[in-house]
């Protein structure tokens, strides 16, 4: 793995971490989700980070893609 597979790896891990905090704190209530007063605030806090991850994904290298087959 070069050394940009390996930074990339570690962002997207803080990335689901954060993902992960986000859905411990507002838990799995769908009405809190779509609240129209502050579901938003619980929808943007998971989205930013699913974007930044789509990102990132984009950025390995063709060898790590090669190599990490079994991942979609």
């Amino acid at each position: 793995m070069k050394d940009k597979d390996k930074i990339l790896s570690q962002k997207i891990i803080k990335y689901c971490s954060q993902i992960q905090q986000t859905h411990d704190r507002f838990g799995d209530d769908e009405h809190e989700f779509y609240d129209d007063s502050c579901g938003f605030i619980y929808r943007n806090a998971i989205s930013m980070p699913i974007q930044q991850i789509g990102e990132l994904a984009k950025s390995y290298s063709d060898e790590f893609i090669s190599e990490i087959s079994d991942i979609p």
